[in-house]
């Protein structure tokens, strides 16, 4: 598992559950901001929430500020999913789950080559909200995603599958995205949720 976050403070704190847990082996940490650039970024960050974002918006609080000291400023590097997987030689990726509170689309644009050869099982969070935040869209996510043969389904309404004109009306859920070689996983999905969703009786 490569984990990836930009506060320190969370970093922090990530690496001590992993090593109270011992799963160094199985997870590696990094502080840094995936996007679809090279460079150093600025970042806000909340103590109050515990989160962190380029845009003060989407720390919850409206109230926050940096001369209040609620907010803090830091920096980080950024770098894309593409160059990380080639940088590292990763050869295989199976699974990434996305949820940077409205940089969804530029993390989408620098994961390109990643999508195309590897067509990883996505777990994406749309809120349109979070995209106006940071001047995108859901409509962006979809166009993103869609390129590289994918299909979506809504894990809040049972995997039921989203088309192109709906997520313009997403206010906020998880997508599952599925290359088109793997959509033949829904039905067994489909059981297993039903399955899980089912009263469980009490002894």
């Amino acid at each position: 598992v490569f984990a990836f976050d930009m506060v320190p403070e969370l970093d922090k704190e990530f690496r001590r559950n992993i090593s109270l847990n011992q799963l160094e082996q199985n997870i590696v940490i990094e502080r840094v901001a995936l996007g679809d650039r090279e460079g150093v970024v600025e970042y806000l960050y909340s103590d109050d929430t515990e989160m962190g974002n380029f845009e003060p918006e989407m720390l919850k609080d409206g109230n926050m500020d940096i001369a209040s000291g609620s907010l803090k400023k830091g920096q980080v590097r950024m770098t894309t999913l593409d160059r990380y997987v080639a940088q590292h030689q990763i050869q295989k990726v199976d699974f990434i789950k996305v949820d940077i509170d409205g940089a969804e689309v530029p993390f989408l644009r620098g994961a390109h080559d990643t999508l195309s050869t590897k067509k990883p099982v996505i777990v994406i969070e749309v809120s349109e909200r979070g995209q106006k935040a940071q001047g995108h869209s859901c409509a962006e996510i979809f166009i993103e995603i869609a390129k590289h043969g994918y299909k979506f389904f809504s894990v809040r309404y049972s995997l039921r599958e989203i088309l192109p004109h709906e997520f313009s009306r997403v206010s906020k859920e998880d997508v599952l995205c599925l290359s088109s070689a793997k959509v033949h996983l829904i039905p067994e999905l489909t059981r297993n949720l039903s399955r899980d969703e089912l009263p469980r009786s009490e002894h």
